[in-house]
């Protein structure tokens, strides 16, 4: 995340890097560029540019000069956007209705997002695909109410039917290339990794995170493998150090800062969360646990 700090510059360049959100065309980053300088703000051409533009550079005031483009502001930005940084992974909940106790997985999200959930995910492996979709289509809108970013596991085609905001792929999923081709450039794309050639495995797709684990044992999972604890987070920290990392596997309020510890941005938590008596006092403690406040829930 600090990366995205310095990558935003001066707070002259905030809000043009707000609107650089929009803008996935160089076309559309070349014209915002043009009318930053028609409104006066400093986002010059470098030296080697100003010879060919000198009324650009004229446009600039003294002592607000840049030296890069708004164009390259607004490409930086957005490569920036996709690597999460504007996304918070700290309490990734992951709703599977195979333990959530016949409850209904929106009224679960709703009382995570009131304890402090930062974004969701629906892992349904059972369900018909009629019914995935529905539960897909209602916990994003519920998702997009509290401006959190809904994820769909494996299932491309219902993230895309649904409008959630990307996908979580597992490493015999369809290729990372082929989800963003479907959900478009903006998607955020996920991947898990169990070991460091996994990790090698992924990196080429350039996931926006990556699911690391399973940390703990776990029963959530039928086929999620051995338990590679906390040290596998702090190898992959060490190979990508540039990658959010989420943990994910058994982990509780109990082993939860050990996950952090080790290196990750955030947890994935299922049962810990979703068969809890009171969900939104579960998530609430793991809010607080990795240092959230009562204002952000």
């Amino acid at each position: 995340m600090s990366v995205t700090h310095t990558a935003i510059l001066q707070g002259d360049y905030f809000a043009f890097g707000t609107l650089g959100l929009f803008l996935h065309d160089n076309y559309w980053c070349e014209l915002a560029e043009l009318w930053f300088l028609l409104q006066g703000f400093c986002l010059c051409p470098p030296e080697s540019r100003r010879e060919q533009a000198p009324s650009a550079s004229a446009a600039c005031s003294p002592g607000r000069d840049s030296g890069i483009t708004a164009a390259a502001v607004c490409r930086g930005f957005l490569f920036t956007m996709s690597n999460l940084s504007v996304h918070d992974l700290r309490i990734y909940v992951v709703l599977d209705p195979a333990i959530a106790k016949g409850r209904s997985l929106v009224d679960i999200a709703r009382q995570a997002i009131a304890g402090g959930a930062t974004m969701l995910q629906l892992r349904d492996k059972n369900s018909a695909d009629r019914d995935v979709l529905a539960a897909a289509i209602a916990l994003g809108q519920l998702c997009k109410s509290a401006r959190i970013p809904f994820i769909v596991n494996d299932r491309v085609d219902i993230a895309r039917a649904s409008g959630a905001a990307g996908v979580h792929l597992g490493q015999d999923d369809l290729p990372p290339a082929v989800a963003r081709e479907v959900l478009g450039p903006g998607a955020i794309v996920g991947m898990s990794t169990g070991s460091l050639a996994e990790l090698r495995a992924a990196l080429p797709h350039n996931p926006d995170y990556l699911g690391v684990g399973p940390m703990f044992a776990t029963r959530t999972k039928g086929d999620a493998g051995e338990p590679v604890g906390p040290a596998m987070v702090r190898m992959v920290r060490e190979a990508a150090p540039t990658v959010p990392l989420v943990g994910i596997g058994g982990i509780t309020a109990d082993n939860a800062a050990a996950v952090m510890a080790a290196g990750a941005d955030g947890i994935a938590v299922v049962s810990a969360v979703v068969a809890a008596p009171d969900v939104e006092a579960a998530t609430r403690r793991l809010h607080a646990l990795l240092g959230g406040s009562e204002d952000e829930c």
